[in-house]
């Protein structure tokens, strides 16, 4: 197993007003807009059921209206 040898570069300084002004920017950047992804712990996300669409099922009930605008010509 190698030793552990810390960089030779140092690492960029930064201070604390640098992450306020980034959070800020970021703040700025997002508001207004949706958040892009809920939580699992948010009441809708916890109620709401997404039932997945059958593609037979789909495919089926495109064909018995095809066959009806058919018989009709």
């Amino acid at each position: 197993m190698r030793a552990f040898h810390p960089p030779s570069h140092p690492l960029p300084q930064t201070s604390a007003n640098d992450d306020v002004e980034l959070l800020r920017s970021l703040e700025q950047s997002l508001e207004g807009r949706a958040w892009p992804a809920e939580s699992r712990h948010e009441p809708q996300a916890l109620t709401t059921r997404i039932v997945p669409v059958d593609p037979y099922t789909a495919w089926l009930t495109e064909r018995e209206a095809e066959r009806e605008r058919s018989r009709f010509l």
